[in-house]
């Protein structure tokens, strides 16, 4: 009996493997960078050193940032497309771009918020008491070090 058993969850789980139709290519375009990212309402945004380029789903540029006395950008958060998160780990800093790339403030400087060695940053959004957006940074100092939350920025 289990054999039998046996064979028919091998033959059943081989063939839902061969039902499944491969990949469609839809749509293909040519561009350069060294990573690319794509937000939940399909646009892909592209990183070339200090540049980054937000494209549409056919290919199209919609948008362009960038910031050379910043240098090269080290991550991109797009966790939410309306509030895309720059962060330069060489000089510790962080900017924060509107849906159109445009800067929402001014770069926040992890240096004076007494994280000047910051490997990785990312963001988490919650309601607070009075329905605005809490922005909270996670921030990774050290390999060794433990992640660091900062509840204190609103944008």
């Amino acid at each position: 009996m289990k054999t039998y058993l046996s064979v028919f969850l091998l033959l059943f789980i081989s063939s839902i493997g061969y039902s499944q139709k491969p990949p469609k290519l839809v749509e293909s375009f040519n561009y350069t960078g060294q990573n690319i990212e794509a937000d939940q309402v399909g646009n892909l945004y592209i990183i070339n050193k200090e540049e980054l380029t937000q494209l549409n789903q056919k290919g199209e540029e919609l948008n362009r940032y960038s910031n050379k006395q910043l240098g090269d950008i080290s991550f991109l958060d797009i966790s939410s497309p309306l509030k895309p998160l720059l962060f330069y780990k060489n000089l510790s800093q962080i900017v924060y771009l509107d849906n159109r790339l445009y800067p929402r403030s001014e770069q926040i400087s992890l240096e004076q918020l007494g994280y000047p060695q910051a490997t990785l940053v990312c963001s988490s959004y919650m309601k607070d008491g009075r329905a605005t957006t809490c922005i909270t940074l996670a921030l990774f100092p050290t390999d060794v070090l433990p992640c660091a939350k900062i509840n204190q920025l609103r944008l």
